[in-house]
């Protein structure tokens, strides 16, 4: 759900037709890579998952946000997720530029492979 909250807060225009890439390891839960926010901020933000549901985006993953987000027990879960999140000022462009500074310098080494 974060990850998807956070595609939707910052408008990423590439995302969900491209720009999606996850991952799991044996049995392990599911994990999406963040990754080519360069269309990002390039439309207006709604601030929701709006462009999927009201703009009938077409993509495996849209598709499956409409599937998840029609059971009602995942509505709620999301929402309320959703308002957490923005309630709690972690999503701020100073936060997301920290964020993404740490995790290059720990990852710096093995960028070229």
């Amino acid at each position: 759900m974060d990850y998807m909250i956070f595609e939707f807060y910052v408008g990423n225009r590439d995302w969900p037709c491209s720009n999606v890439r996850f991952y799991a390891i044996n049995d392990g839960p599911i994990r999406f890579v963040l990754y080519d926010l360069g269309q990002a901020a390039t439309r207006i933000i709604s601030n929701s998952h709006d462009m999927i549901i009201n703009h009938k985006i077409k993509s495996p993953f849209a598709e499956l946000f409409n599937l998840l987000y029609a059971q009602e027990n995942f509505k709620q879960a999301y929402d309320l997720r959703y308002q957490e999140i923005i309630n709690s000022g972690l999503i701020t462009s100073e936060n997301f530029n920290r964020i993404v500074d740490r995790y290059v310098d720990n990852i710096e080494h093995i960028m070229p492979t």
